[in-house]
């Protein structure tokens, strides 16, 4: 392969590499108060006297919304975020800005108990890529 054939390929593989990069939105791992969740939204109904579904996994960035569909006020606390008390029929919200569980709770009604999971426990953020190096030029 000629020189310039080479680092036509190399300039070929990078501009993929970043338009993959930007059409998935790499931003990287994430961390507190920088996005890198998927900014989605997850529904907890409240219904008789009950969080459904009780347990959820989030990403940082999402939003975890709670809906009283109960004919009587809850007042939702996550970890130790206290949402306030929120009418029937009203839904409060909570964004994720960090990893770990935390335990769910509605500070009226004792029996109310679930968690949210933040992230994954234990994950390691992936090593970088490296780029710098040109493909090899032997055997072509």
């Amino acid at each position: 392969m000629t020189s310039r054939k080479a680092v036509s390929v190399l300039l070929a593989v990078l501009v993929a590499t970043a338009l993959a990069i930007a059409l998935t939105g790499c931003t990287g791992p994430g961390t507190p108060g920088t996005g890198g969740g998927t900014g989605s939204t997850t529904t907890i109904v409240e219904k008789d006297f009950r969080f459904s579904p009780s347990s959820v996994s989030v990403q940082i960035g999402d939003t975890v919304v709670f809906d009283n569909q109960d004919t009587v006020p809850h007042h939702v606390v996550v970890g130790t975020a206290d949402l306030g008390e929120q009418q029937p029929g009203k839904s409060v919200s909570w964004t994720a800005d960090a990893n770990g569980t935390f335990p769910l709770k509605c500070l009226i009604h004792a029996s109310m108990m679930g968690q949210v999971t933040v992230g994954s426990s234990g994950s390691a953020p992936s090593a970088p890529v490296a780029t710098s190096t040109p493909p090899s030029t032997g055997g072509y």
